[in-house]
């Protein structure tokens, strides 16, 4: 017992001796490295964790999770559960989680659920992230706990086509190129032909590629080059239609067609007869000269004598002051001008009056017309009816002539055998 005492009194001033360590700040269990043992998170998938949406589409995935520390049973430590989603990986998707916070003891399993919704266009695969976050009470732990799940979209298609100024004023004898964008909307890669399905006749085009190949979310663009020919020398508006129809070669029923319209409008002239013009213009301005002199020359007002012209005057005006001179030639002139305006006038009244007359005869003539119809359709009627009628008295005539003369001759047939 001695030996028992000593070596607790030994114990006792060891003990003494050696300085006490400082609890860690914030905590009550000083064992930080060894609160996964106590306390942990598990979770897990209540079904199968991947699953197919189609677009606009949701799905609820289910999973549970509890603490898988040691400290369970009748510990009575109480656990409070925060749940989030942490990442969606892709476009097109959004999800959440429900319940958002769950209180729960040692020993309880917690269950919750995650939405997914697929939007218009969504990724073809996305990976949705939870996490479940446990507080423990009366200590400042927390751990952490994740999920995953996997979510794949139905194939679909989406495509879309886009020409830069599809209608604008073109210009014949004129080649032109616009771009034509071809975008992948849908989530799986796809190939499409490009064809022109109508144009008009004797416009010549073509397509830089036939077919192009894309994957979601690419853009390729191809050239549409067209050469517009030569119409009519004048236009004066018209619309000239193609249109340009983009299909998918796995699903022919998924395609898009983009009308082209170009104006046309105003004079054009093509080479040849711009030559022709050019050569022929010579003759056409000589012609032109000719016309107005002898339109000149063949109008009588032209022909009146200018008064400041004649020698005699000309003589006198020399002879008198410059200032008379100029008045008296300025009183000349505004007696030609009078003279000029009167006879061009006289000439306009007689072509009216000439006209006025060819007017009448043509409506004299007309009228004479009108009255011999008229005179006609109110004769030959009656006249037709006369000749019939004067026919059938003269068939009526005869008929009864040969009857009397037949009865003549018998009646003096029989005197004579008497």
């Amino acid at each position: 017992m001695r030996k028992v005492a000593l070596l607790l009194l030994a114990l006792m001033l060891f003990a003494w001796l050696i300085p006490a360590q400082q609890p860690a700040e914030g905590q009550l269990i000083p064992w930080e490295d060894w609160s996964n043992f106590w306390w942990n998170v598990q979770v897990e998938p209540v079904g199968n964790p991947t699953a197919t949406v189609r677009p606009l589409g949701q799905h609820e995935f289910r999973f549970k999770f509890w603490n898988g520390g040691v400290v369970q049973g009748d510990s009575n430590v109480p656990l409070r559960y925060y749940l989030k989603i942490v990442e969606v990986d892709d476009e097109g998707w959004t999800a959440s989680v429900s319940p958002t916070y769950i209180p729960l003891d040692q020993d309880d399993i917690g269950n919750a659920s995650v939405f997914v919704n697929a939007g218009a266009q969504p990724s073809y695969i996305v990976n949705i992230t939870c996490q479940v976050e446990m507080h423990v009470k009366l200590t400042d732990f927390i751990k952490y706990g994740n999920i995953t799940f996997q979510v794949r979209s139905e194939p679909y298609r989406f495509l879309e086509v886009n020409i830069d100024n599809p209608v604008f004023e073109g210009r014949q004898e004129t080649t032109y190129t616009m771009p034509i964008n071809i975008t992948n909307n849908g989530n799986y890669e796809d190939s499409y032909t490009v064809s022109v399905t109508y144009a008009p006749s004797n416009w010549l085009y073509s397509v830089s590629e036939s077919q192009v190949h894309l994957f979601p979310g690419q853009t390729a663009t191809v050239h549409f080059t067209f050469h517009v020919p030569h119409e009519r020398f004048y236009i004066q508006y018209e619309n000239y239609i193609m249109l340009v129809r983009v299909q998918s070669v796995s699903d022919p029923s998924a395609r898009i067609t983009r009308p082209v319209v170009v104006s046309l409008s105003g004079f054009h002239m093509t080479m040849g007869q711009v030559a022709a013009a050019v050569s022929t213009l010579p003759s056409i301005i000589l012609l032109v000269v000719i016309g107005s002199a002898l339109a000149y020359t063949s109008n009588p007002c032209r022909q009146i004598p200018k008064p400041w012209k004649e020698p005699q005057e000309k003589k006198a005006l020399a002879d008198m002051e410059r200032a008379r001179a100029r008045r008296e030639k300025r009183l000349m002139e505004e007696e030609w001008k009078s003279a000029y305006y009167f006879c061009q006038a006289e000439r306009e009244r007689h072509r009216h009056l000439r006209d006025l007359a060819a007017k009448r005869n043509r409506k004299q003539a007309d009228l004479r017309d009108k009255i011999l119809d008229e005179w006609r359709n109110a004769w030959i009627p009656p006249h037709r009816e006369w000749r019939e009628q004067q026919r059938k008295i003269q068939e009526e005539y005869q008929s009864e002539k040969k009857r009397l003369l037949a009865r003549w001759q018998k009646m003096n047939r029989s005197i004579e055998q008497a």
